[in-house]
């Protein structure tokens, strides 16, 4: 039987719904990106060590997706700490994200049906290394 050829939207799209990637993505994004903002000095071991943590936790919450009933008792476990916290803002960073959100997006439904060997620097995007 011949093997099915996977296309590097495919590919993609089940990268983006792995745990372990969407996990580490939002520990990224969420966390060390933000203490990077802040230019706080942690050395390297301690920050690989807290995104970790980070990564675990995103993890956590990422494998109740579609839970209903597992998601509402994580949310609860963290909301008595959450009352000093302000609402989300459409600030001009998370503007930026949407935009190259929708730049991938369009990108995705552009390859989509193409193998991988069908475009050029098709690997490069399931590394993490794609030129935004």
């Amino acid at each position: 039987m011949p093997r099915k050829t996977t296309t590097l939207y495919e590919e993609a799209i089940k990268q983006a719904h792995s745990v372990k990637y969407g996990s580490k993505t939002l520990a990224q994004f969420l966390f060390r990106d933000v203490l990077m903002d802040a230019s706080i000095e942690i050395s390297g071991e301690v920050m690989n060590k807290l995104t970790q943590q980070a990564v675990n936790r995103a993890a956590l919450y990422l494998q109740a997706a579609g839970d209903d009933e597992l998601l509402t008792g994580l949310l609860a476990l963290q909301s008595p700490f959450i009352h000093d916290l302000e609402n989300p803002k459409d600030t001009a960073d998370i503007r930026k994200h949407k935009e190259l959100a929708a730049e991938n997006a369009e990108w995705l439904k552009g390859i989509k049906g193409k193998s991988i060997e069908d475009i050029p620097g098709g690997d490069i995007f399931l590394t993490g290394n794609r030129p935004m």
